[in-house]
């Protein structure tokens, strides 16, 4: 039985640039930060993601992916960036998560 069997670590592009509709270009530079700048938590994070399994559940300063991703515009790998920018510096990660969050227009006078 031949065929091509992808391997989610090395094939981290591909799953990147078909899951997330980004360009291949776009896809090796997320492959690259994932890979060496990410803690191994979230590492594994995008590893079910890629692989469609269920997800684990990560929160750095108290917010969580599924919060992120409810309660900004952000789309998933974004998402995750913002988790691994509260990992290294939860001050200023956490300020750049309330200022993403959405508002209702006739709430902000």
């Amino acid at each position: 039985m031949s065929g091509f069997v992808p391997d989610v670590e090395r094939d981290l592009d591909y799953f990147i640039c078909r899951k997330g509709k980004i360009s291949p270009a776009l896809a090796v530079k997320w492959k690259w930060r994932i890979l060496n700048e990410y803690p191994e938590d979230l590492q594994q994070l995008v590893f079910a993601w890629a692989e469609d399994r269920s997800l684990p559940n990560i929160e750095y300063n108290d917010v969580s992916l599924e919060r992120i991703l409810n309660g900004t515009f952000f789309e998933f790998l974004d998402a995750v960036d913002l988790l691994y920018i509260l990992h290294k510096d939860p001050k200023s990660g956490y300020e750049i998560f309330l200022d993403s969050i959405i508002r209702d227009a006739a709430g902000m006078r």
